[in-house]
């Protein structure tokens, strides 16, 4: 889930802010093939899964994928090629992550 604090991008691993929108991305996890939308969120790129929760993917046998927060609407095809455990959720979530993006750069005059 996306979190907004005071308009500013909130990494859901570090908890810190995201300053710039080129340092971070939206990641999932797929187990068996399929996207597990409990575990799509915005992180900073060196706060990935692969990252910080290791551990996690090899317990339950995962793999991680991400896009670039910066660029996601014109790759989100990428993320949808996958089928997802609920669908409507992540497209939601993906929705959400663009406009609390759009908002994020809105207040400071920069795009994308």
């Amino acid at each position: 889930m996306s979190l907004v604090h005071a308009s500013h991008l909130i990494c859901e691993q570090c908890k810190e802010p995201i300053q710039d929108v080129k340092s971070s991305m939206i990641e999932w996890l797929s187990v068996g093939g399929w996207a597990q939308v409990l575990y799509l969120r915005l992180t900073h790129k060196d706060c990935c899964y692969y990252d910080k929760k290791r551990e996690l993917l090899e317990e339950i046998n995962a793999l991680d994928h991400w896009l670039p927060l910066e660029d996601v609407e014109a790759l989100l095809d990428i993320a949808f090629e996958f089928p997802w455990d609920d669908k409507d959720l992540a497209e939601r979530s993906f929705i959400r992550y663009i406009a609390n993006r759009n908002l994020h750069n809105e207040e400071r005059g920069t795009k994308k």
